[in-house]
């Protein structure tokens, strides 16, 4: 019953979206890169725990902000990639 109510909660706030590894896939990234922008706050990570086990899922939405920042700036963030001088 609590996955249930995390599930309606993530949909209601329309944060839902695939697993890091599937993210991954559709950033043409690493998954270690995945997590450094959730570090980073550019992705959301939504986590469900229990006991032993726990779902991981990032928010399409934030995929979405990524793959475009990725398209203007050449960088997931957003901010221009400078390069050497």
């Amino acid at each position: 019953m609590a996955f249930q109510a995390w599930f309606a909660e993530i949909l209601r706030k329309g944060a839902d979206g695939p697993s890091a590894t599937a993210a991954a896939a559709q950033l043409g990234c690493h998954r270690s890169m995945i997590d450094r922008l959730v570090d980073r706050g550019i992705l959301e990570r939504n986590e469900f725990a229990f006991k032993d086990r726990s779902i991981v899922a990032i928010s399409q939405r934030s995929l979405e902000r990524a793959k475009q920042n990725r398209e203007r700036t050449g960088n997931w963030t957003g901010h221009p990639v400078r390069r050497g001088r």
